[in-house]
């Protein structure tokens, strides 16, 4: 652990991997790393509880996800959410521009899966439009010590990523990296492909490639980027 690293333990639990994608759950064997008796022998019992929330200004709402995330259920809880999904029920009924514009979070990838499915194919037909899929392909490089076999076998058991992903115009995505920082567009910032162009063959970012999306991403001080 190197000096100035914060760690946010509220963020995910430890996960023991089974066998399969979707049989992977939260297993209690697995343990926090401050459960380790290792942990007060170097870092004492000192612990830092970081207060002000940022991302929210609702203190209802604020007081909500406190409460939640420690496992607490009330029954304020419990009546926000019904009326929330409430809510989210009569959005969807009011039309598929609902569904295709609004970030959905799933708890399983199958759930995640069958939801982009169901755009893609709603936007292909509504749009006019044809669908991109983008495949990987695992490379030991660098320095790496592994087999592409071995590398990638290991890459999907620990990061548990999809193969292939299928983009169209007007696919809503978030971005997963802080690169364009300086452009206002952090890890998060979610925006929509307006359009793809052809790299194949050729390189892009030391990569072969046979296409790249272009996004307009919705910043939240500078607009459309």
């Amino acid at each position: 652990m190197a000096d100035g690293v914060v760690w946010n333990f509220f963020q995910l639990p430890p996960v023991q991997a089974s066998s399969t994608e979707e049989e992977t759950v939260f297993d209690a064997r697995a343990r926090y790393c401050f459960e380790s008796e290792a942990w007060t022998d170097l870092f004492s019992n000192e612990m830092l509880e970081l207060e002000y929330v940022w991302r929210q200004e609702d203190l209802k709402f604020i007081n909500l996800l406190s409460t939640l995330r420690v496992g607490t259920v009330t029954p304020e809880l419990i009546a926000f959410m019904e009326a929330r999904q409430a809510a989210y029920e009569d959005a969807v009924a009011g039309g598929d521009d609902f569904m295709h514009n609004t970030t959905h979070i799933y708890p399983t990838n199958e759930g995640v899966r069958a939801h982009n499915e169901q755009c893609l194919a709603a936007m292909e037909v509504k749009n006019k439009v044809t669908r991109v899929t983008f495949r990987s392909t695992d490379k030991a490089i660098g320095g790496v010590h592994l087999s592409d076999v071995d590398l990638a076998n290991v890459l999907d058991h620990g990061l548990m990523p999809q193969r292939a992903t299928s983009l169209c115009i007007g696919s809503r995505v978030a971005i997963c990296v802080s690169d364009y920082r300086k452009e206002g567009v952090l890890n998060g910032t979610t925006g929509v492909v307006v359009g793809f162009q052809q790299r194949f063959p050729g390189e892009w970012h030391g990569m072969i490639v046979g296409s790249i999306p272009f996004v307009e991403f919705d910043t939240i001080n500078q607009g459309v980027r």
